[in-house]
């Protein structure tokens, strides 16, 4: 299983960057093994429209904000504390990502 983090290179709001930046640094300490994928680079079209036409917007928002979380191609979460609590550690411990 990959788990795949969609994220946005060029998101000129500092509160999501700051997200973003929050989550990867967490996946790391916990060495968790992600796939970073920027739906602002233009190689990457395909899976922004797989992460649109599949993520869950929140509150008011007609489209989903970054990061989003999958598990392979399964929609698992747009916050990464809900993707851990999900899980729990022992999710960490099995080696699996969430």
């Amino acid at each position: 299983m990959v788990l795949k983090v969609y994220t946005s290179g060029s998101s000129g709001n500092t509160i999501i960057k700051g997200h973003q930046q929050k989550v990867l640094l967490t996946l790391d300490s916990y060495s968790i093994p992600y796939e970073n994928i920027d739906i602002t680079a233009p190689e990457n079209k395909d899976a922004r429209n797989t992460m649109l036409k599949n993520a869950k917007t929140t509150g008011n928002n007609k489209v989903p904000f970054c990061p989003q979380f999958f598990e392979d191609e399964e929609y698992i979460g747009v916050r990464w504390r809900h993707c851990l609590r999900r899980g729990g550690q022992s999710y960490v411990r099995q080696n699996r990502f969430f």
